[in-house]
């Protein structure tokens, strides 16, 4: 399911310029779709940009409809097919209702992107993006239907399917304004926008320059907004976006070995954040330390033990949970109206 703590953020950013919700599964090969660059290898003025495929085209409206529905479109189905809304009624009509937006959010954001001339649309790799997709959802158990047994963070479902990274090409050069980052050439990041107001497309900024999202929110919005067409570092290489719930972000140079962490983007290449340290660690196994969920392998939570907290497996129905919000139980965490003690529930299959 759509991680709890995150879905009135969600439900804002499909109501302020259709943001993409970003579930657990991804999608996204490379695929042939260039641009010209300069001698020096700086990145390209928007005029002189092209787009090698042919098909890459302004499309018709039920062209980008077709693609919306085809991909996003999947989810509310599957998930009415396999959970039971008198289990969880409440988590369920709000699943239900976001995940019916997901079809528009899709076609307005994309469709003005694409009406204005930021971005082309490939169809050839829509359609490839489409084929991926749907394997991808209809495979998933129902338990899983909306999110996957990894505790990592969600990922835009538009970011590893062979071809969906390649359906929206950006075209916007330089210190050309963008609404997104897929908006911009590849190699480049749209800094400072907002559902509201354009950023403007710069190489990926150094140490102490600002980048991505500029609403602050500590950071856990700007995956939801991002929808994963195209090659756009928010940062230099050996550099990562670090914001917090008072700034918009700032590029800081990535953490070795043994450097604390919050996130797995704070580290260098080849390393993760395990139990607040950048290094080769984890997910650990059940009953060893963590400090968070992503410390744990999949399918166990960091549950709270003897004053501290260990990995342990998600709990069963008829277990007292904690919170309405969290992710300890296998299904959904329930309770009555008026009052009483919550408890985990059955719930889109779950035992």
């Amino acid at each position: 399911m759509v991680p709890q703590a995150l879905r009135w953020r969600v439900l804002t950013a499909l109501s302020l310029g259709g943001a993409l919700v970003s579930f657990a599964m991804a999608c996204g090969d490379e695929a042939d779709v260039t641009t010209t660059s300069t001698p020096d290898g700086s990145p390209p003025d928007a005029s002189t940009f092209d787009v090698t495929h042919a098909d890459a085209t302004l499309p018709a409206d039920s062209d980008l409809d077709a693609f919306c529905k085809g991909t996003l479109g999947l989810y509310a189905p599957k998930y009415e097919e396999c959970c039971d809304p008198s289990a969880a009624p409440k988590q369920y009509s709000f699943d239900d209702a976001l995940l019916k937006n997901l079809v528009l959010a899709c076609t307005t954001s994309l469709g003005k992107s694409i009406q204005s001339g930021r971005a082309a649309f490939v169809t050839a790799a829509a359609a490839t993006c489409e084929t991926n997709v749907s394997g991808e959802i209809e495979a998933r158990t129902c338990p899983d239907v909306l999110r996957t047994p990894s505790n990592e963070p969600a990922r835009s479902i538009f970011k590893e399917a062979a071809g969906c990274s390649e359906v929206l090409v950006g075209r916007q050069g330089a210190d050309a304004p963008c609404a997104n980052d897929y908006e911009c050439l590849d190699g480049l990041t749209c800094i400072g926008w907002t559902p509201q107001s354009d950023g403007s497309c710069k190489a990926p900024p150094g140490e102490g320059a600002l980048c991505g999202y500029a609403i602050p929110d500590g950071g856990g919005f700007i995956e939801l907004l991002r929808w994963g067409f195209g090659t756009h570092p928010r940062c230099a290489a050996g550099s990562y976006c670090a914001s917090s719930a008072l700034q918009q972000g700032t590029c800081r140079p990535s953490k070795l070995a043994d450097g604390s962490c919050d996130s797995h983007d704070e580290c260098a290449d080849g390393l993760r954040c395990q139990l607040g340290v950048c290094g080769t660690d984890g997910p650990a196994l059940a009953d060893a330390p963590c400090k968070r969920n992503s410390d744990c392998q999949e399918r166990l939570y960091c549950k709270s033990a003897d004053g501290g907290r260990l990995c342990a497996p998600r709990e069963a129905a008829g277990t007292r949970c904690s919170n309405e919000l969290g992710s300890e139980c296998q299904g959904a965490c329930v309770k009555p109206d008026g009052s009483g003690t919550a408890s985990c529930v059955a719930f889109c299959g779950s035992q």
